[in-house]
């Protein structure tokens, strides 16, 4: 037994060209900043075994952020929505990303962060340099597209670790095998819809509802799976799907109308974004109308979010949709992490924070993970995945993380998607909902309408 003595320096924020300009102002940043603790040095004394001893890591993290510390506000020139917007998600990124540091820090470990302007001057200058990112083990942002593609090489060449906190183009992904983006692919939700469609809906009527556009490629990958061949097989193998297809478009839902079945369960799956929203207006429109059939929804996850989709359609159609992710309110240990958020902001956390937290959290593990098998383990040990006690490292709250590398040679995307099903005027988990009862075929009574059961 010998005495260690264990220094925990607590984390420390290094706020580059941020509020360093007379012009500028923004006072909820100017707030975050002045409630960062001072580097401070903490000693405790610990009788542990020479064996238990930890070794020394360090974690250091850049993030880069759309503050527009830049624009110099006048009154004739004030700021637009989308700079107010693109501010207010900084501010919660950041904030999700010092709810990260504290919690890392409380498990004993030493945390850096420092924040970088992500916005160019006018002549598209950063006001940063590569030496900025020497020491990085991870890189968060920029958010935005041009200032992002900008930055990949500069990355890249520090040899960080590059995160990805916002949606990104897929071909950006190619050839940089340094990055991660944390925002599940949409490509890797089709498979989830696809079973479930068949394990819930084998003998129902199922229309597949496309809308071409932009989600062109998803729905010729959900087709495949689904296509009849000369045997009237589909690609699960089951000759009792009753599988349709009505070619829309962005505006129209075609002859939906004329493919529901009053005497069966239909499923219309849609895998329509945002950018066909008259089409889901048209679609809620068409079910609304036959209010005598039966008729569930799948769609994209985007469903979530438009304005127009009342909870009447949402109740009535079951909708079922892809979920990113959602906060485990019945776990212990979430309900702890939430209460540290609460604490610093005296609110729950929103989406950008969620989302900065479980990337900083998760690359953490991985680094951590990553820094103990090298220094301590071979490689090709059986017990390399028990060198860090996992359970006693903080864990993402929201956001899980499947990484899969799309493309050869090419960065890593999150195919870590679930389904959520409205029911009970809320979202729930689709594993959590009881499974539909036996659909009744409906009768009609001497006048030929419908006798509601």
């Amino acid at each position: 037994m010998r005495i260690l003595r264990i220094h925990l320096k607590a984390y420390k924020f290094v706020a580059i060209a941020v509020l360093g300009f007379m012009n500028v102002s923004i006072p909820s940043i100017a707030q975050t900043f002045l409630a960062i603790p001072s580097d401070t040095l903490l000693v405790d004394t610990l009788f542990v075994d020479e064996s238990e001893a930890t070794v020394e890591y360090e974690f250091n993290v850049v993030a880069i952020l759309p503050f527009y510390s830049l624009f110099i506000e006048t009154e004739e020139n004030p700021p637009t929505k989308r700079i107010l917007k693109m501010r207010d998600i900084a501010v919660e990124s950041l904030n999700g990303i010092r709810w990260a540091a504290e919690r890392i820090r409380t498990s004993g470990y030493h945390v850096t962060v420092t924040i970088l302007e992500e916005t160019p001057d006018s002549m598209g200058v950063f006001n940063w340099g590569e030496e900025d990112l020497i020491g990085a083990d991870i890189v968060m942002g920029p958010m935005q597209q041009l200032p992002l593609s900008k930055c990949i090489r500069p990355i890249r060449r520090s040899g960080a670790e590059h995160i990805l906190i916002s949606r990104v183009n897929d071909n950006l992904l190619r050839g940089n095998e340094h990055m991660r983006s944390i925002i599940p692919s949409p490509s890797y939700f089709i498979d989830r819809i696809a079973d479930r469609v068949v394990s819930k809906h084998s003998q129902d009527n199922i229309i597949f509802l496309m809308a071409g556009g932009v989600e062109s490629q998803m729905e010729s990958q959900f087709y495949d799976l689904f296509k009849l061949d000369s045997l009237g097989l589909n690609s699960y193998g089951s000759d009792s799907l009753a599988f349709d297809t009505v070619h829309g478009s962005k505006i129209s839902v075609g002859n939906l109308p004329n493919k529901l079945d009053f005497y069966k369960r239909n499923i219309v799956v849609s895998l329509a974004s945002i950018s066909s929203r008259s089409m889901l207006s048209n679609l809620q429109m068409v079910v609304q109308s036959d209010d005598s059939t039966e008729v569930f929804v799948y769609a994209h996850s985007d469903m979530q979010e438009i304005k127009f989709i009342d909870i009447q359609f949402l109740s009535r159609t079951r909708a079922t949709v892809p979920s990113q992710g959602s906060v485990n309110w019945s776990d212990s240990v979430t309900i702890e992490a939430i209460a540290i958020y609460r604490a610093q902001y005296n609110t729950d956390p929103p989406k950008y924070a969620l989302r900065a937290h479980d990337a900083m959290i998760d690359a953490f593990r991985r680094d951590l993970i990553e820094s103990q098998t090298n220094t301590e383990i071979p490689q090709d040990s059986l017990q390399s995945n028990t060198s860090v006690d996992l359970p006693f490292l903080p864990d993402v709250v929201s956001t899980k993380c499947n990484w899969v590398q799309k493309y050869e040679f090419g960065g890593f995307v999150n195919s870590a998607w679930s389904l959520s099903t409205y029911h009970q005027d809320n979202w729930f988990p689709s594993e959590t909902i009881s499974d539909l009862p036996l659909f009744i075929i409906p009768e009609l009574d001497k006048d030929g309408k419908y006798i509601k059961p």
